[in-house]
């Protein structure tokens, strides 16, 4: 499923969870503490199993969903015209180019620096298994968010049920009644509207960099092997 697709169905169950809601007379208004519970219980999860550089990370992380990626099927074809190039004009042809891939730009520029295939290769692995462990833990991160989220909801329902039954007849009837009934909707809402959503775009981007990343390094191969051909036939 594309990343497209996927927030097109968050978007669908979102209006289809406040037209069910609104059908069958639940009321919207928004219960702010339990909401606040639920964020905090969440953020206490996450903190104590991924601490404060893994949320960090994995939030620049899902900044990275916004980036627009080509398909590993344009990146070859283009790295097939590029080693035609440098069998042609020797590696120098490449000087001028600039990459929207940057691990494709990486390597040329190492290339270009007289570096040799296997260091490269290896250079650019390195970088995008670092990527690769990123995008999994936070993918990782965002499932937990979606498993914790109806928990603590449910758990703001039993503590608003506890309140309703100690105060049946007081002021705090009110909050308890509210916090009882929004806060497993909005721990519900969170994980299958927003949490695990995340995760899928996540790990539909994790198979595209991996199937980007085998063809920058076939790429850089070729190119690099090109060049090899072309300073051979100058010397000889």
């Amino acid at each position: 499923m594309s990343r497209k697709k996927t927030k097109l169905n968050s978007i669908l169950l979102l209006v289809m969870g406040f037209f069910l809601g609104y059908t069958m007379g639940f009321s919207f208004d928004f219960e702010w503490k339990g909401f606040a519970f639920i964020l905090l219980g969440i953020l206490t999860v996450v903190l104590i199993r991924y601490q404060v550089h893994g949320l960090s990370q994995a939030i620049r992380t899902v900044k990275g969903l916004r980036e627009k990626m080509e398909s590993s099927q344009e990146l070859g074809q283009r790295s097939e015209q590029l080693a035609r190039e440098t069998r042609q004009n020797g590696i120098t042809v490449l000087e001028d180019h600039e990459e929207s891939n940057r691990y494709f730009q990486e390597g040329i520029d190492l290339a270009l620096q007289g570096t040799e295939p296997d260091k490269v290769q290896q250079t650019l692995i390195d970088k995008m298994n670092a990527e690769m462990d990123a995008s999994t833990e936070a993918c990782a991160l965002f499932r937990t968010i979606g498993e914790t989220a109806p928990v603590f909801g449910f758990l703001g329902t039993l503590i608003g049920y506890s309140l309703a039954l100690q105060d049946m007849n007081g002021e705090m009837l009110g909050t308890a009644i509210d916090t009882l009934l929004h806060t497993t909707v909005y721990g519900i809402l969170i994980a299958y509207l927003a949490a695990f959503p995340i995760a899928d775009l996540l790990e539909k981007q994790w198979y595209e960099k991996s199937e980007n990343f085998q063809a920058v390094l076939k790429g850089i191969g070729g190119i690099q092997r090109g060049s090899r051909v072309t300073e051979s036939t100058l010397k000889g």
